[in-house]
């Protein structure tokens, strides 16, 4: 299944986005009344119902030998054993369980599959995995400017919250208790691996014995998988576990769009052909123009806070294409904490600022031009993060954080922006990422920093899980090319690779060169007033605070709220 609502408002909630997805089921309690819907491509069996209560999970759950997720969950429940789920059912999933006169709603480890909800003054409430569906049942929601800023230009968001004011965001330490009286917000004690780094090898060690079995329970659950390829290594480590796996059925898979490019098609196109693999190449040409019907109906199905794709229907009809032929899903999210950022590594300093982060690695530069409450938004973020280093475990001086928590520091907005995609593809089918696997992950962010610079430690588990993939096939990653040798990319003679030279021993013509690009690409071509002829459309404006004919590209994130927006107020 792929979302729920749940609410006592009269009439059940019934204000939804129209769905080209079916209802599954329905209960209604007296009290409370809730809906599910099915995967738009995919059917689930993680429902059960009997005279005395219930359960359902959306999302993808998996636990070994368990087929009804839903009934192991409802048959064995107790709101102390909430902590054993969330360990031991891997996966992104959203639950509701309703016993004892009772409901309860939590997710998945590291609360990636939403779970939004608003509570009157009066005790009414809505509780949805749609953060759509919760704002169609609020009338008044208000836009939180910080949060809408962020969620649009820097594709971010601080736990807990949305774009709207009167509408939270479950946070991982965190479960919603329902009662006639309303909604009741509980902590959870600590439930989280602990993993110690001892040694590199060790380390390699345990991700890949972990995967292997993994791998193996994946290709038993869910049979045809269909891995999106490019031409890097996140991808590679993710074929590498599940083709691991004996007898895995598995399909790669490569989107084409006018901003792919030819090497990563041909390095995904020679892998699947050693490994005598099917290779399907879907349609991403997300730019053949605008059509404001297509969008929302493309709304109508995924939610307006999903922006992969946005442009054309066409992306979203190669998802359900793949969907109706492949029953798990599987992409190289989760895989960027196995590297340190560019920023970090060029770092002379063992150590990093609260400020300096957010000043010259987070915020988003080119907001300076376009939002007039820039200053404000800037102190908010530092504020916000500073709440932040309690969740990474940090306690010490915050103008000396070692830069062996930058990834986990960085990985407080990055969790948000991978599980977005997902949050969309479930909407069609069965998916998680690997990588996000809560004990597979808790050991990554626990890497020093010493160990992932440079990119070294992922080409070694890469080739622990199989050689031939560093052995026999280039590396292309953010449009350069690279040879690998002893465990070390070799930059290719490329204008990409030499440009990246001249920026290093030149840094400050780098800004200078982006500046020179942005208008000739946009200016020239008017992509941006293009954009914003297209909101003139909308019901629904640019808040007056954003002046976006200041601002170098108007983000598709932005255009896709502004006309989920528009869809969402047009049905209430």
């Amino acid at each position: 299944m792929s979302k729920y609502l749940i609410t006592n408002k009269i009439g059940g909630g019934k204000t939804l986005i129209p769905e080209s997805v079916r209802v599954n089921c329905a209960f209604d309690q007296g009290w409370i009344k809730g809906r599910v819907f099915d995967k738009k491509c995919q059917l689930s069996e993680n429902y059960f119902w009997d005279a005395n209560g219930g359960a359902f999970v959306v999302g993808t759950p998996l636990v070994s030998d368990v087929v009804n997720v839903a009934e192991y969950i409802y048959r064995d429940f107790e709101v102390s054993k909430i902590n054993k789920y969330k360990r031991e059912i891997i996966g992104m999933w959203a639950a509701f369980v309703y016993r004892g006169g009772k409901a309860y709603c939590f997710n998945d480890y590291w609360g990636l599959y939403d779970i939004c909800f608003h509570s009157s003054e009066d005790n009414t409430f809505v509780v949805s995995t749609s953060l759509a569906d919760v704002h169609a049942n609020v009338p008044d929601a208000r836009i939180d400017e910080y949060s809408f800023v962020m969620d649009n230009f820097q594709l971010g968001a601080f736990l807990g919250d949305t774009m709207f004011k009167e509408i939270k965001r479950l946070k991982r330490e965190q479960y919603l208790e329902i009662t006639e009286c309303g909604l009741n917000l509980k902590g959870l004690s600590d439930y989280r691996y602990k993993y110690t780094f001892q040694n590199k090898q060790q380390t390699i060690q345990d991700i890949v014995s972990y995967a292997k079995k993994l791998s193996v329970k994946i290709a038993a659950r869910f049979g045809k998988t269909a891995v999106a390829m490019t031409g890097g290594f996140d991808s590679r480590l993710v074929f590498g576990i599940l083709n691991s796996a004996p007898n895995n059925d598995i399909t790669l898979v490569h989107g084409v769009s006018s901003g792919t490019e030819k090497e990563d098609m041909e390095i995904a196109q020679n892998i699947a052909k050693h490994y005598h693999k099917d290779f399907i190449l879907e349609d991403w040409n997300n730019r053949k123009g605008f059509n404001l019907n297509d969008q929302f109906n493309t709304f109508r199905i995924v939610g307006y806070y999903n922006y992969v794709g946005l442009g054309s229907k066409q992306c979203y009809s190669e998802y359900e294409r793949i969907g109706k032929g492949y029953t798990f899903y599987q992409a190289g999210y989760f895989c960027e904490a196995l590297r340190l950022r560019e920023w970090a590594e060029q770092k002379k300093s063992s150590t990093f600022s609260l400020t300096d982060y957010v000043d010259n690695y987070y915020i988003n530069k080119s907001l300076k031009e376009c939002y007039a409450n820039y200053d404000e938004y800037r102190n908010y973020l530092v504020e916000k993060y500073r709440e932040q280093l309690k969740e990474i475990g940090f306690t010490g001086d915050e103008n000396r954080i070692p830069m062996d928590y930058f990834e986990r520091f960085r990985w407080i907005m990055s969790r948000y922006c991978d599980s977005r995609s997902v949050m969309m593809l479930n909407s069609f089918q069965f998916t998680f990422p690997i990588m996000s696997t809560p004990f597979i992950h808790e050991i990554v962010l626990s890497l020093p920093a010493d160990v992932i610079k440079g990119g070294g430690f992922q080409i070694e588990l890469v080739s622990a899980m199989n050689k031939e993939l560093v052995e026999l096939f280039g590396l292309h990653s953010h449009r350069r090319s690279y040879r690998i040798k002893n465990n070390k990319k070799i930059p290719l003679l490329t204008m990409k690779n030499v440009a990246d030279y001249c920026f290093m021993l030149l840094p400050f013509i780098k800004p200078m060169m982006f500046a020179v690009y942005r208008k000739f690409k946009y200016d020239s071509t008017n992509v941006r007033h293009g954009v914003l002829d297209e909101f003139d459309q909308l019901s629904v404006k640019v808040p007056e605070y954003l002046d976006l004919t200041k601002y170098p590209e108007v983000p598709y994130r932005l255009r896709a709220t502004m006309i989920g927006l528009s869809c969402v107020q047009n049905e209430k």
